[in-house]
């Protein structure tokens, strides 16, 4: 079959289509009540919008540690989340409000009405107004309807088979729940967000919050990712897209745009009294956990305790511990890099047939063999491989645990440099035990306080806060001192 006549053919195909719907937009384009402009949606219902995200929503949660249990707090951001959900243009979504249990700065999404927030995020946030900012944007997303829109042009120009699938029907549906809601999360364009904080700042003034909270938070994400960067050793002023992980435009700019919307619409508002609500808000998060849980384990400086699973380790000095739902890595400026999960077996297979048969993947291997961590069983298996293009040795171990466990460390660092770094590597790998009973008690999460900015002991509680030499600056970037009569810290 000629190659060049099928792609011929489909290139003619896509040219005809985007004839039919991109400049005329017979039966694809509609008016969104929102916006009040014409969107390209292709075949996907207001009830598509909700069968999605009621489908995602626990694929959002297996993701993202849950959903935080806390039933006081739950309920106070479900009463903001609704005061700002009945301006919304469309009364067929149901609005469901998540907080997930992970320390991740991060608010987002899905179609038909379901919206989530980190605590991570809650920490920051220093009132209700700065809440109410967070959540109405996120209904501006569903109101614009930016996930369907973006279906829509990705059939158009036919990029990826994965939303060529992801259409309509209940077949289409389940092939996109497959892929874990990242097609949702992969970031919105710079004019969707925009649009969204236009939208969000709608609905903000109808339940009557005052929008400098947007601007305050903004520029709250953008002093925290500096921070985040200097603590880790990377330069502050790098590129600021992790802001909000890559699910939101560079802070920079929207913090620009939105002083800029602010102000104008705080002069058509002059006479009205708008809420902030500062007290509230902190009331309300008082007490709850601040960064690591005990179901994913903490970081504690260069270890890394897992007190339900039963296990510590410690990385060497100048590496900075990732903890996340799917994985935990340590990684340094130099390129070397630590990874560490658990793969729980159906029946028992010893470490070096594990590597063997169910790790390596065919993988051509420079040396295997059997070892010792701490007593236990394992093996080591050191390989070469490539990791964006550059050349690297790879060092796989499996250690033998109770119960069919095999708790796994992956090592990588340049092959040039490898020998350098592997006694920091070996030196984490014989750090690795399992803990006592007392020792599980001795971990447990930190929580973030409430106390009054007067208090007259409050560098020490500044001083405890479990950030080292970067105790004071977390202190100010989680509070706007100027404005609070209290302020958060972190309790042990």
């Amino acid at each position: 079959m000629d190659m060049n006549k099928i792609l011929s053919s489909r290139r003619s195909f896509l040219s005809g289509l985007l004839v039919t719907t991109g400049f005329t937009c017979l039966g694809a384009c509609s008016s969104n009540r929102a916006t009040g402009r014409n969107s390209l949606i292709i075949g996907q219902s207001l009830q598509d919008d909700v069968k999605i995200g009621r489908q995602e929503h626990g694929n959002i949660l297996s993701q993202f540690g849950g959903e935080y249990q806390d039933k006081n707090l739950k309920q106070y951001i479900n009463v903001i989340g609704q005061k700002l959900a009945q301006h919304s243009e469309y009364k067929e979504f149901t609005y469901h409000f998540t907080i997930l249990d992970t320390p991740t700065l991060n608010a987002f999404a899905l179609p038909g009405g379901f919206i989530y927030i980190t605590r991570g995020l809650l920490a920051l946030i220093d009132n209700e107004a700065e809440l109410a900012g967070v959540l109405s944007h996120e209904i501006g997303h569903v109101t614009a309807r930016h996930a369907a829109e973006r279906l829509g042009r990705g059939t158009l120009i036919g990029i990826g088979s994965s939303v060529l699938g992801a259409v309509v029907g209940s077949q289409q549906i389940g092939k996109l729940a497959a892929q874990g809601g990242q097609l949702y999360l992969k970031g919105f364009s710079r004019d969707q967000e925009y649009e969204a904080d236009l939208l969000g700042l709608r609905y903000l003034l109808k339940a009557g919050y005052h929008p400098q909270g947007s601007v305050d938070l903004l520029h709250s994400l953008n002093s925290y990712t500096k921070l985040d960067l200097e603590q880790r050793g990377l330069d502050p002023n790098q590129n600021q897209a992790g802001s909000l992980l890559a699910t939101h435009p560079r802070t920079a700019d929207r913090i620009e745009k939105a002083r800029d919307e602010v102000e104008k619409t705080l002069q058509h508002n002059q006479n009205r009294l708008l809420v902030i609500n500062s007290e509230a808000y902190l009331n309300n998060i008082n007490n709850m956990i601040f960064g690591d849980n005990a179901q994913e384990g903490f970081v504690r400086g260069q270890d890394f305790i897992h007190t339900i699973d039963g296990y510590r380790f410690t990385v060497p000095k100048g590496f900075i511990l990732e903890n996340t739902t799917r994985r935990l890595s340590a990684n340094h400026r130099d390129g070397y890099e630590i990874l560490f999960n658990i793969s729980r077996l159906r029946h028992y297979i010893d470490p070096k047939h594990y590597i063997i048969d169910q790790w390596q993947n065919k993988r051509r291997l420079n040396s295997l063999q059997r070892i010792k961590v701490n007593n236990h069983d394992a093996a080591i298996a050191e390989l070469d491989g490539r990791i964006n293009n550059n050349i690297v040795r790879i060092a796989m171990v499996a250690i033998e645990g109770k119960n069919n466990m095999i708790y796994r460390f992956v090592f990588s660092a340049p092959r040039n440099r490898y020998n350098y770094i592997r006694p920091a590597f070996h030196k984490t790998l014989h750090s690795f035990r399992f803990l006592t009973d007392k020792e599980k008690k001795l971990y447990k999460p930190k929580r973030l306080k409430i106390i009054a900015n007067n208090d007259f002991d409050i560098n020490s509680h500044i001083n405890k806060m479990g950030f080292g030499e970067f105790n004071k600056k977390f202190f100010d970037v989680l509070n706007d001192t100027t404005q609070l009569s209290q302020v958060k810290v972190i309790s042990s």
